[in-house]
């Protein structure tokens, strides 16, 4: 079962075990937008307002980004990414100017600088139920971000008896190739934590596949959720290269792997 608990101003981080003492984290509430803040201080803004200013905060950063330096079929899906985030925003701000004209408070929040726009609360998900599975054995098929070239990846963390974990990958036109890692220098490999990507055009061709060993760390305040170490493989068309990124005290550590 998962429960949503809204908590405002300060929140009891919760990752890792249940039970891990965390510490806690004050939450500024308000936009953050200069001469506004002693207005809206300890206010949210009206709830059907809420999905607008984060469309609002959205549209601005795409367009601070500019159109991507990618294929085709990339810059119609950004294109298609801006127009559902921003079309409708000035239509959508003259009905709420309006509504909400003899309110100064929800006025301020309109006013207020997209870039910056944050609810003061953090909603914590908590689960209670059965531990989660674990698994020994993935495998994934599918195709590059452009639907062109099929991909297939096979993980099995109970090779040879249980002393390795195979990683075994094939794209495009390159044929199946299999990496072999030592559980005993890489202990429990989540294969879980799998990201794979695929790239068959230009100099940078090959699929990229990582994967996370170890346990969670959680006291390092880094913004990415999985701090555990990391191992990137890159099976290239004519060779198979490697890293491996841990955490010294909290401060990321990579080194090449050859195979």
């Amino acid at each position: 079962m998962w429960f949503q608990l809204p908590l405002i101003a300060a929140l009891v981080a919760l990752s890792g075990p249940v039970g891990a003492p965390q510490a806690a984290q004050s939450v500024a509430p308000g936009p953050g937008a200069a001469g506004v803040s002693d207005v809206i201080e300890g206010v949210e803004p009206p709830e059907e307002m809420i999905d607008f200013l984060g469309r609002r905060q959205l549209c601005h950063e795409l367009r601070e980004e500019g159109p991507p330096r990618t294929d085709d079929r990339a810059r119609v899906m950004r294109e298609e990414l801006e127009r559902l985030a921003c079309s409708s925003l000035p239509a959508e701000e003259k009905l709420l100017r309006s509504k909400f004209a003899a309110d100064a408070a929800s006025i301020a929040w309109l006013d207020g600088d997209p870039a910056t726009f944050k609810i003061g609360r953090i909603v914590a998900t908590l689960y209670h139920g059965p531990p989660p599975v674990r698994a020994h054995r993935i495998e994934q098929r599918g195709a590059d971000h452009r639907g062109e070239a099929s991909y297939h990846l096979l993980i099995d963390t109970r090779a040879e008896g249980g002393r390795s974990t195979t990683v075994t990958a094939a794209f495009g036109d390159v044929p199946s190739r299999t990496i072999t890692l030592s559980n005993a220098r890489f202990p429990h490999i989540d294969p879980g934590s799998i990201f794979a990507a695929v790239e068959t055009k230009g100099p940078r061709a090959g699929m990229l596949v990582t994967i996370r060993h170890g346990y969670l760390r959680g006291y390092c305040g880094t913004v990415e959720e999985d701090d555990r170490p990391k191992i990137a493989l890159t099976f290239a068309a004519t060779e198979v290269t490697g890293s491996y990124t841990d955490m010294t005290n909290c401060r990321p550590d990579s080194v090449e792997l050859r195979f």
